[in-house]
């Protein structure tokens, strides 16, 4: 799931944040999870650093996480739309991107050398 909570900012109460899988989550599968909260860790220490008072917080990290959740979304995304029943619209490249991919796979099978990588 992901909150777009960065359209909202103006309606949230002051000073509080959403955070972590709050704002996203996703499957485990994956392995995003902790790289998308350090991600947000990260947008939050920028955030409090470059805001003029905790009453703006918000509206500098919002869009941040929403960053960084959108690029762990993106790669989450389009491995679900390899499959032809995942309705969605596939970006320009898709089928490219799709069979590098299935090389890459097929060949860390065929080599240790490329799976190690």
């Amino acid at each position: 799931a992901w909150r777009h909570f960065e359209r909202a900012a103006d309606r949230l109460p002051q000073r509080v944040l959403p955070i972590g899988d709050c704002i996203s989550s996703f499957n485990p599968t994956f392995g995003q999870g902790m790289s998308v909260a350090a991600g947000h860790a990260v947008a939050l220490r920028e955030a409090l650093s470059t805001a003029k008072d905790l009453d703006h917080v918000a509206e500098i990290y919002l869009p941040k996480a929403a960053e960084v959740s959108g690029q762990a979304w993106a790669m989450a995304a389009a491995t679900d739309l390899e499959y032809p029943r995942t309705e969605g619209e596939r970006p320009v490249g898709f089928e490219r991107m799709v069979q590098g991919s299935e090389a890459m796979r097929r060949a860390a099978a065929l080599h240790p050398e490329v799976h190690l990588l």
